[in-house]
């Protein structure tokens, strides 16, 4: 879910081009894209803590979104 929502955010960044020809593929961008996507992951991960039982699989959430949000720092 947070895969397919966060392609989504990178791909509607691109609506703010005027030209088609002003689209091109911008690091800036993605990096944007790994900050939000690892933001949302960590609110809803604290959100819905409770449905998700399993302590291990919690843990290696937040430290694989700590990672790739250090990796878009």
């Amino acid at each position: 879910m947070i895969a397919a929502s966060a392609t989504l955010m990178f791909c509607l960044m691109y609506m703010n081009s005027y030209q088609l020809s002003h689209a091109w593929f911008s690091q800036t961008r993605m990096f944007m894209t790994f900050i939000m996507a690892v933001t949302m992951a960590l609110v809803m991960l604290f959100f819905i803590r409770h449905m998700y039982k399993n302590k291990y699989a919690n843990i290696s959430i937040v430290i694989g979104s700590i990672a790739l949000m250090g990796s878009g720092l």
